[in-house]
């Protein structure tokens, strides 16, 4: 008799399991989770990891897809402004990836024994969300509005070049935040399209400003003339103009001895230097790549070269100009 009502309890139970009814947020996702409220993702895997994942690369591709549905909601901030200005704005804006979400929730799994597949549904509440973007937002609102507003009281224009490089540095920042605060509410963006104009504004006056700045380059300690020629090209490639007797000197020492010790020839190449102009010193930086080595002089010298114009390319522009 135990027996056979062990055996009872568990046929009930798989009874009752296998008669699990499909849960509303399934049959009926836009109740339980209605759009104005939530943005979601139903997904299905063969493992509850697996639809996991999958619920959330929904999740990630519903914001790229609704931004680009949204974005031109941006076109309304003025109809004033000219429309290639708004255009830029909105590929600036298009363009900017998600690249992590936050404060996503997710369902209890839901196991079909027909199917041997899990379901889950991720879901992102829009209160929950905006509060952290806009508290977000309006941080970085406060951060360019100071930091345009230092830069154009900057006379100089290399300074002033300088001090809206170092504010634009976070556009990417902002353009990241924005775009998701988008997706979310789109209708309460139009609370940062300002600052969103004043950015693209700023990228205009940086090209505008860099056809005033005029540097001559100097180099010690070159190799054969070659960091010269790459530092100028570089400064040419983004907008700057060389020229000698010109009104800013850019004076460079490149540090690239090459040593041997127990027939192994090594070198710690360093680029270090300084913008000049009529007030004195601007700007100042220092490049320090890692140690090269090799059997043999010459092979010394063409690693130690790679290494240096490596470093220009990577890094010169940012240390330089930020």
């Amino acid at each position: 008799m135990k027996k056979q009502a062990i055996m009872y309890f568990f046929i009930t139970v798989c009874t009752v399991l296998c008669a699990m009814p499909t849960p509303s947020w399934i049959t009926e996702p836009e109740k339980d989770f209605p759009p104005q409220s939530y943005i979601r993702s139903i997904s299905e895997g063969n493992t509850l990891e697996s639809a996991k994942k999958n619920a959330l690369s929904e999740l990630s591709a519903y914001f790229s897809q609704t931004v680009k549905a949204e974005v031109n909601a941006v076109q309304t901030m003025s109809l004033s402004e000219n429309v290639s200005k708004n255009e830029q704005i909105i590929k600036s804006i298009s363009t900017s990836s998600i690249t992590n979400l936050f404060l996503v929730h997710y369902t209890e799994a839901f196991f079909d024994k027909s199917k041997k597949s899990y379901t889950v549904c991720a879901y992102i509440k829009k209160d929950e969300a905006w509060e952290v973007l806009s508290q977000k937002l309006s941080i970085l609102q406060v951060s360019f509005e100071n930091g345009f507003s230092m830069a154009q009281k900057e006379k100089d224009p290399l300074k002033k070049l300088i001090a809206l490089n170092s504010v634009l540095a976070r556009k990417e920042d902002f353009y990241s935040t924005y775009n998701m605060a988008l997706a979310v509410y789109p209708q309460k963006c139009t609370t940062y399209t300002s600052l969103a104009k004043s950015i693209e504004n700023e990228k205009l006056s940086i090209t505008r400003l860099k056809q005033e700045v005029k540097i001559s380059v100097s180099v010690a300690g070159d190799f054969s003339n070659q960091i010269k020629t790459k530092i100028s090209n570089i400064l040419l490639q983004n907008g700057l103009t060389v020229s000698n007797n010109a009104p800013y000197m850019l004076n460079v020492l490149v540090s690239a001895k090459i040593t041997e010790t127990n027939g192994i020839y090594t070198c710690t190449p360093q680029i270090e230097g300084d913008i000049s102009g009529k007030s004195g010193t601007i700007t100042s930086f220092a490049i320090t790549e890692k140690k090269a080595a090799a059997y043999n002089a010459q092979t010394a010298e063409r690693t130690t070269l790679f290494k240096l114009e490596k470093m220009l390319d990577e890094s010169f522009i940012d240390n330089c100009f930020q």
